[in-house]
């Protein structure tokens, strides 16, 4: 390609988790409006069950995401279903 840019086709490379088999649906989160107590919006969420996001305290490879906390107690890591990685494989 001569040229360093290039544009992609946004609707046909987003692969989001949502759509993906590691991503497995928990709950459904609702935004609140604080003036009124009504819900403005509901977000979708669940967990990514791929294993480069997983709890610990260091990197085994570099495509992966970690996450741990300082008081040893276990942690939770929630992706929103628009969300998306490098990871993604098809549902079945």
């Amino acid at each position: 390609m001569d040229n360093k840019y290039f544009i992609l086709d946004i609707e046909e490379t987003c692969m989001y988790c949502k759509d993906c088999k590691f991503y497995k649906y928990d709950r459904t989160d609702e935004i609140i409006d604080e003036e009124t107590n009504e819900v403005i919006k509901k977000i979708k969420r669940g967990k990514c069950h791929n294993s480069n996001l997983r709890y610990d305290w260091k990197l085994e490879n570099t495509d992966q995401l970690i996450y741990h906390d300082s008081e040893g107690y276990s942690a939770a890591f929630y992706v929103g279903e628009m969300f998306g990685c490098v990871h993604f494989k098809e549902k079945e």
